[in-house]
């Protein structure tokens, strides 16, 4: 029984030590609040009261360095808090950095203040429309591709800034984006650049990029060689008519790219009234619902007989 109440003593006599160290420090932080500190703090300063129709053509700095004498207390809460430095914008030139400051600051002796003064310079407000421009890297698994165009909405952006900033821009970029091992279609949200924030707003903050990805394969097929604006009454024989033709095609657009008959070599007819070397080299015709790409067929070039049989002078 006497080890028992001896333990409960120990911890009683534990709790009260603690106790005391605790309301000691307490005491003795309360008290230092109360006291007079020297501190050297940076506060936020933002230009306000621009005029209508003005706006910035430069920032001032974002951060002002003052040195203030204040009660804990107050200088605590200006660290966690700092009151921001409002700078006045109705009036272009020099403005006293340090006077918004105390303006800022309250109660607080301010000794020092960096920079002590800021220029303040505005122009004419102008809006402009730009087109916008992606930054985007699109990272393709073996075997796919992009099938332009590359769609953004909106494709362009109106910017608000003062008009000798504005004048020259003529495009905006988006933020920068990769993504890696794509094998599908792509549709994501990409922001803004805001390299000039404070000097140029824009009506909206965001696009919605679109990039149609597909696998392609290799396909292999026969072809017509058409001869295009031959006059009535003419014949022409081709050697030969028909020619292989090896091409690269979305895997989507296969089947329709082997049965179409508007995908076929064409043979202008005023080509081969000017030449006369007797061998013509066709152009392929791709129809806009198929995307070839790599085509290449053989043999390349023709032989062509009865061009010039009759030819009207």
């Amino acid at each position: 029984m006497r080890g028992i109440g001896r333990d409960h003593d120990d911890r009683y006599r534990g709790w009260v030590i603690t106790f005391c160290v605790l309301t000691a420090a307490f005491l003795w932080f309360i008290f230092s609040l109360q006291e007079t500190y020297t501190r050297i703090l940076e506060l936020p300063m933002e230009v306000a009261d621009i005029p209508d129709g003005r706006a910035l053509t430069r920032l001032p700095p974002e951060r002002a360095q003052v040195q203030v004498v204040g009660e804990g207390v107050q200088l605590l809460r200006y660290y966690y808090n700092p009151p921001r430095i409002f700078l006045r914008g109705h009036q272009e030139g020099e403005v006293d950095v340090q006077s918004a400051a105390r303006e800022a600051l309250g109660n607080v002796i301010l000794q020092s203040v960096s920079p002590r003064t800021v220029d303040i310079m505005t122009g004419p407000v102008e809006w402009k429309r730009v087109r916008v421009q992606p930054r985007v890297e699109l990272q393709l698994k073996a075997g796919h591709r992009i099938i332009p165009p590359v769609r953004i909405r909106p494709d362009s952006v109106t910017l608000v800034g003062a008009r000798s900033i504005l004048e020259g821009i003529r495009s905006w970029p988006t933020e920068r984006r990769t993504l890696g091992g794509v094998d599908d279609s792509v549709s994501t949200m990409i922001p803004l650049r805001d390299s000039l924030a404070g000097l140029v707003e824009f009506d909206t903050r965001e696009v919605a990029y679109f990039a149609n990805v597909q696998e392609f394969t290799q396909a292999v097929r026969m072809v017509d060689v058409r001869v295009t604006g031959m006059p009535d009454g003419r014949q022409v024989s081709l050697d030969p008519s028909r020619v292989e033709l090896t091409y690269q095609i979305p895997l989507s657009q296969f089947d329709a790219a082997q049965e179409s008959d508007d995908l076929y070599l064409e043979v202008p007819w005023a080509a081969m009234r000017d030449d006369d070397s007797g061998m013509i080299f066709p152009t392929l015709r791709t129809p806009p619902y198929l995307y070839v790409l790599q085509p290449r067929w053989s043999p390349s070039g023709l032989r062509y007989y009865d061009v010039l049989e009759g030819e009207d002078q």
